[in-house]
């Protein structure tokens, strides 16, 4: 049930980033007319100059692999995060209570004071 919940998790972040990374220019310097979007690969182009062609296009190929390289980094950042939250689980002090012995020897009132340790006799100099 916890890796199904990881694979539905990282294939909804890798569909996310991958929208997300569409919306980056990603167009190289030289190049005139064209817009690229995408990252790592380019998956959308905007033509600027060729107005005989839909101003956008998908290059399917980029899409499909940016959405695999996507949900693969997704899922190791998933797998990271809950192995690490395992493991401080694990690792964690739980924590000690301190019980005041003294107090079973004084009387319950409520004016009572804590017991302060005692000083040792000897004079410091």
């Amino acid at each position: 049930m916890k890796s199904l919940k990881m694979l539905i998790g990282s294939v909804v972040g890798g569909i996310a980033i991958t929208f997300l990374t569409g919306l980056v220019n990603s167009t190289p310097g030289p190049l005139v007319g064209a817009s690229w979007y995408g990252l790592p690969l380019t998956w959308i182009r905007k033509l600027v100059i060729a107005p005989q062609y839909p101003p956008w296009q998908v290059d399917w190929t980029g899409l499909v692999i940016d959405l695999a390289f996507w949900t693969i980094v997704s899922f190791v950042i998933i797998y990271l995060v809950k192995s690490h939250m395992g493991s401080e689980k694990k690792s964690s002090v739980p924590s000690i209570s301190i019980i005041n012995t003294n107090q079973s020897s004084q009387s319950s009132s409520a004016t009572s004071a804590p017991a302060m340790p005692r000083k040792s006799k000897r004079s410091r100099r």
